[in-house]
């Protein structure tokens, strides 16, 4: 997926809607892992934070609350429709210490040193140029301080989107090393590799484990397909009405599967990156 098609698939004021309609659900979701992110970005008090692909500001929210009204968050993304909304949260919150910003990291231009650490939620895997991009990151980067960031794991670890997916775009599970897409930095050796040839030091990389939940196989893929934004909204959207129902038919008996008697539980993961440079 290239930065165009990137800007087609997010900034659109359907998805920011859709992203703010299910915040409560990707909280249940990433909750827990988001603020293992935070935790590893090692913010202090005073600290001015870059968080790349913001979305509509969940984790950015969370930054500026860590470094104190004296500190400072930059959130960028390439959706207009998704800064709108960041900008709206933070108005509703009482927070003024963070600043948005509508463009690509890759274009991103401040001086060598600028930030004190830097966050990335589900947004890294997108980055077109991965390796120049961190290189540049890194040289904007402090000296002794810290990049933390969520990116998802293998397809197969994934079984609460991996199906439907497969189902509506079977390439975009695919994804080759190298290519933008949701699994492309999902294996840990390769995600090295590329930390270290931007130059990066003391690269960790943690599976951490997710869980999604629901009242059953039908529901959960009814509301998915209804609320989803971004590449399966696109997907969905490409397929005639006949398309669509034996894809539904398809994915319910798929997720059947994953059902109990009281519920419908589906595993997943994601990989903690924490990288520094050196001071």
């Amino acid at each position: 997926m290239n930065k165009n098609q990137n800007i087609y698939v997010w900034d659109t004021q359907e998805a920011a809607e859709k992203w703010v309609q299910k915040k409560n659900e990707r909280d249940r979701l990433l909750g827990t892992v988001t603020m293992h992110m935070i935790e590893q970005a090692k913010l202090r008090l005073d600290d001015h934070v870059l968080d790349i692909g913001a979305g509509t500001g969940d984790q950015t929210l969370l930054a500026a609350k860590s470094v104190g009204a004296q500190g400072k968050v930059t959130a960028i993304d390439i959706s207009q429709s998704m800064i709108s909304v960041v900008n709206q949260v933070m108005k509703s919150e009482n927070v003024s210490n963070v600043e948005t910003m509508v463009i690509d990291v890759a274009k991103l231009d401040v001086p060598e040193e600028t930030f004190d650490a830097m966050i990335a939620r589900m947004s890294l895997m997108f980055v077109d140029e991965l390796e120049e991009t961190l290189t540049k990151l890194y040289q904007i980067l402090k000296g002794g301080r810290t990049l933390s960031a969520l990116v998802w794991s293998k397809a197969e670890a994934n079984p609460w989107i991996a199906p439907i997916m497969q189902v509506l775009r079977p390439e975009a599970v695919l994804d080759p090393l190298g290519r933008p897409g949701l699994f492309s930095l999902s294996e840990p050796d390769h995600v090295q590799r590329q930390f270290q040839l931007a130059g990066w030091e003391e690269i960790q990389i943690q599976k951490l484990s997710i869980t999604q939940e629901y009242s059953s196989a039908e529901s959960y893929v009814l509301n998915h397909i209804q609320t989803s934004s971004g590449p399966t909204a696109v997907a969905w959207a490409e397929l005639n009405d006949q398309e669509q129902q034996n894809a539904l038919k398809k994915l319910i008996e798929i997720y059947q599967q994953y059902e109990t008697s009281a519920k419908l539980s589906l595993p997943g993961e994601v990989l903690l990156i924490v990288a520094s440079k050196h001071g």
